[in-house]
């Protein structure tokens, strides 16, 4: 099934079950494994698209949370969607600027196509994911994060690394 196709029905089906908004992100992303490096350089843009509010107001102890990665580049593409479960610690969450962090893990799709040599590594699947994540919320629509993802090795390739990504909430 066409990635685009899952994400927005995950995207709709979590977003009416939990009245979520949508948040967008880009940043870059520093993936650990060296041939990951080389196809997509030891920093590359990465956006990624999920669920909540900017405004983690209340959002302190365990909780669930989801998000997403996409990565391209020359006849290459990486895509994650994961919903991690985890727990949360806040400081300054009765001002406009708070700082957060948390762990969570979960389980991810995964949709990558990737062209290493004269090898072809394709593949549609579902596979672990944990995520580190530390942040400052600027008021109720903006977050500044860094997060380091935990991903299997899917065919030998290892997507994990670190992200540092700006993001933005819509709605209310």
């Amino acid at each position: 099934m066409n990635r685009g196709i899952i994400l927005g029905l995950a995207l709709v089906t979590l977003s009416s079950a939990a009245m979520a908004q949508i948040s967008i992100s880009a940043g870059t992303y520093m993936p650990k494994d060296a041939t990951i490096k080389s196809i997509f350089g030891s920093s590359s843009f990465a956006w990624g698209i999920g669920l909540g509010k900017a405004d983690r107001t209340n959002r302190a102890g365990f909780g669930f949370d989801v998000a997403g990665i996409g990565m391209t580049a020359t006849n290459n593409r990486f895509f994650s969607l994961g919903a991690t479960y985890g727990y949360e610690v806040q400081s300054g969450s009765k001002s406009e600027t708070m700082t957060y962090a948390r762990v969570g893990t979960g389980i991810a799709y995964y949709d990558y196509d990737m062209n290493i040599g004269l090898n072809n590594f394709k593949d549609q699947t579902f596979k672990p994911m944990t995520v580190a994540e530390a942040g400052v919320v600027l008021g109720k629509h903006f977050t500044v994060n860094a997060q380091y993802l935990f991903m299997p090795k899917l065919k030998g390739l290892d997507f994990s690394g670190a992200r540092i990504q700006a993001m933005y909430t819509f709605g209310g």
